[in-house]
């Protein structure tokens, strides 16, 4: 059994607290909440508490962080130096140089630090990319997504920061590369306020276009991605996949858990294994972040 705590309480917070209640190998031993109050009218059956230091401590060999975006690296680093792995919704930290710190911190004491990057748990996603590599051929490519809704973002997050590292999540996975080329960048706003706003970015890599908007100024959510090359096209949504040949339109659900849950699953095994086998191509994403950031603003 693998103690842990919960760190953030808030509706993503939630949703991996009854997640983790589906993991036999998973025991939640605090769960930390700034107003106390509020959550002790849930009645969890684990201990409260406002301070992330007071839930970290020597009965905890595991922390969930899933507080707002700001604190992440903070918390993070606090949690390694005292040798606790650790399960981190993204983006990790604002630029490369605090995950550095991080990455050094969890590889000197031999720890995991697992982000969550949920869309590398969506077995739609996942078993869709493996169908197309098996069948990719050198013609051109074409890949489009579409990322993003109508809610409000944290205060302190801006909309690249918080919808862009599904973005080169995605673009990395696909690719197996993040070497590919940045050729425009664009927030589409329709008032100044950038708070509430798309980005559109173009990239190239080899003989394959990609277009990328996502935001938070969508009518509606949208999760689509496709991959077309001629007659062939590879489309994925969250509840399925699709896969469409000479006009011949396959549909798939591969989805036999949720993404969170899949994503627990890894964290688990990277755990028990004592190695993190995670794409290593994850590393440069807030890199990528940093310098998209770097572009969208000069």
């Amino acid at each position: 059994m693998i103690n842990c705590s919960l760190i953030g309480f808030g509706e993503w917070g939630k949703k991996i607290y009854k997640s983790i209640a589906l993991h036999n190998n998973l025991k939640i031993k605090y769960v930390c909440k700034k107003n106390i109050d509020r959550i002790n009218q849930l009645k969890l059956k684990t201990k409260i508490v406002s301070s992330f230091k007071e839930a970290i401590n020597d009965q905890i060999e595991a922390v969930f962080i899933a507080t707002p975006s700001e604190t992440h690296f903070q918390i993070a680093k606090y949690a390694l130096t005292h040798k606790k792995h650790i399960f981190i919704e993204k983006p990790v930290c604002f630029n490369n140089k605090e995950y550095q710190v991080l990455t050094n911190l969890a590889k000197e004491n031999l720890l995991i630090l697992h982000v969550n990057y949920i869309h590398l748990y969506n077995e739609n996603f996942t078993s869709l990319i493996n169908i197309y590599n098996q069948r990719k051929n050198n013609e051109k490519t074409f890949i489009k997504i579409l990322l993003g809704n109508n809610m409000p973002i944290r205060k302190k997050t801006n909309v690249l920061m918080d919808w862009g590292p599904h973005i080169f999540s995605i673009l990395n996975y696909i690719l197996n590369s993040c070497c590919y080329d940045l050729i425009s960048s664009k927030i589409n706003s329709k008032t100044n306020n950038k708070s509430k706003c798309n980005i559109y970015l173009k990239f190239k890599y080899k003989n394959i276009y990609i277009k990328a908007l996502f935001g938070n100024d969508f009518k509606k959510k949208n999760t689509y991605i496709s991959i077309s090359q001629n007659f062939n096209r590879y489309e994925y949504r969250d509840s399925y996949s699709k896969i469409i040949q000479n006009k011949k339109t396959k549909e798939i659900n591969f989805q036999s858990k949720s993404p969170l849950e899949n994503s627990i699953s890894q964290f688990i095994r990277s755990f028990k294994n004592k190695n993190d086998k995670k794409e290593p191509l994850l590393d440069y994403i807030t890199y990528q972040l940093e310098k998209t950031q770097y572009k969208l603003t000069k």
